[in-house]
């Protein structure tokens, strides 16, 4: 037996004459793993524990398996259409193949076959379709081995395939694209189903065997640069679901299928979060081209019944030069995530893709001195400048983010001074100079 949480790597050929038995229960899944040839004169056994309630992806670890072998659990199958369509009882579990499964109570599958231990090509993978909220290509395949899959191994095989794959987790879907993403660190674990995407005509796709690997053993990543993204969370009691927004200078503003995630639809139980696109995706991952300028993305959030407290956070994951903004246009509160990672609102139950904007703002070229002594801010159309000490021939600028000059102003031996901003709304750059003083900043206008 190989108990839940324990592995077993074979790395010659192997018989197995006896009965072999890979357990599993609410904590974890056992493992195998054969490197080399695998030959079965005995019995072999792959448990799954599947808990009540939610809907699970999964997939067959075995040959020859129908649908009742899931103990009477109900399984269904991913239509183009955006639907869902039950398996008859006699009808195969395809190898490579994923489905949803939802039983009533917790119970663990005991499923008897032929182990898979070689690649597996998945044929008649569709581009078409979409609908009730699910992207046109959305294909439901699966891991078909009896160990966990290493999605960004070289030795994948694809044609015209988007970069992300998504996996249900209870409530909403966990995303990767190779880079970015909450399912850690790409790995699908043993007979997981999991959705990827059709691009093109012609697809193709090989899960390969060399892509295998024992989940508990060392993951090492030696020479991969590491990724640059921030990660928004909204949760509401236990519930929770994540947002991600990755900076490469190869993505482009529109949706990337090399880098962007969909947003794929979760329970009405719990909340959602994700942004869009430049042209009007909903996405999970949003790559935006680098972090060396400013960008304001538009926030979608899902809130459910019966939620009294909605919470956003954000999560910072490297070091970025620059300001992050939430706004919440609803009350106009404006939240720097620098000081406060964390916001609470509530609202009635709803979506709401128009209320919230994220302002990401860096800057090149501005030589940005804070200056103890001095204050800028923004009030009731001015900005107002004060000054522990007199500014000597001082020189007061406002810029647009993409660098044109939207007002100038000059002044000298003043401690104070109100200058009327021009009208515009969002984020501005201000700079004042007042010979060896140099002061920029970054103001958000409201009005």
């Amino acid at each position: 037996n190989i108990e839940p949480n324990y592995f077993l790597t074979v790395l010659n050929d192997v018989t197995i004459a006896g009965t072999m038995n890979i357990l599993s229960d609410e904590t974890g899944t056992g493992s195998f793993l054969p490197k080399g040839a695998l030959n079965i004169t005995g019995t072999f056994n792959a448990e799954r524990y599947v808990s009540g309630g939610p809907s699970h992806f999964f997939s067959a670890p075995v040959q020859g398996l129908q649908s009742n072998s899931l103990n009477g659990a109900n399984s269904e199958k991913y239509e183009q259409s955006g639907s869902w369509a039950s398996v008859g009882s006699t009808d195969p579990l395809s190898t490579g193949k994923g489905y949803r499964i939802t039983t009533g109570s917790s119970q663990t599958f005991t499923l008897t076959g032929l182990p898979i231990n070689s690649d597996v090509t998945i044929t008649n993978l569709t581009s078409g379709g979409g609908g009730n909220g699910y992207p046109a290509g959305l294909n439901l395949i699966g891991n078909p081995f009896t160990c966990a899959l290493d999605r960004n191994h070289e030795s994948w095989g694809s044609q015209y395939m988007d970069a992300s794959i998504y996996i249900l987790s209870d409530y909403n879907y966990k995303v990767w694209n190779g880079q970015v993403g909450n399912i850690t660190e790409g790995i699908i674990p043993a007979m997981q189903g999991f959705f990827v995407v059709v691009n093109g005509s012609n697809p193709s796709l090989t899960i390969p065997a060399d892509a295998r690997k024992n989940e508990f053993e060392p993951y090492y990543k030696s020479d991969e640069k590491l990724a640059e993204y921030e990660i928004l969370r909204i949760s509401s009691g236990d519930m929770y679901d994540e947002m991600f927004i990755q900076f490469d200078p190869s993505s482009g503003l529109n949706f990337d299928p090399g880098f962007d995630a969909y947003k794929l639809p979760g329970s009405g139980a719990a909340p959602q979060i994700y942004s869009f696109t430049n042209d009007g995706q909903k996405v999970a991952i949003n790559c935006i081209p680098d972090n060396d300028t400013t960008y304001h993305l538009n926030l979608g959030i899902v809130v459910p019944d019966n939620a009294l407290d909605i919470v956003i956070e954000y999560i910072r994951t490297y070091t970025y030069y620059g300001d992050l903004v939430l706004l919440d246009t609803e009350p106009f509160i404006k939240l720097d995530l620098d000081i406060d990672s964390v916001y609470h609102f509530s609202a009635t139950p709803g979506t709401y893709n128009d209320r919230f904007k994220i302002y990401f703002t860096y800057f090149t070229g501005i030589n940005s001195i804070e200056a103890p002594k001095v204050d800028i801010y923004f009030s009731n159309g001015f900005f107002h400048i004060n000054s522990n000490d007199f500014l000597q021939q001082a020189e007061f600028k406002v810029y647009t983010l993409d660098g044109k000059l939207a007002g100038r102003s000059t002044f000298s031996q003043l401690k104070q001074k109100s200058i009327k901003a021009p009208v515009i709304n969002g984020l501005v750059i201000v700079t004042l100079e007042t010979g060896s003083l140099q002061i920029s900043k970054k103001i958000l206008l409201i009005r």
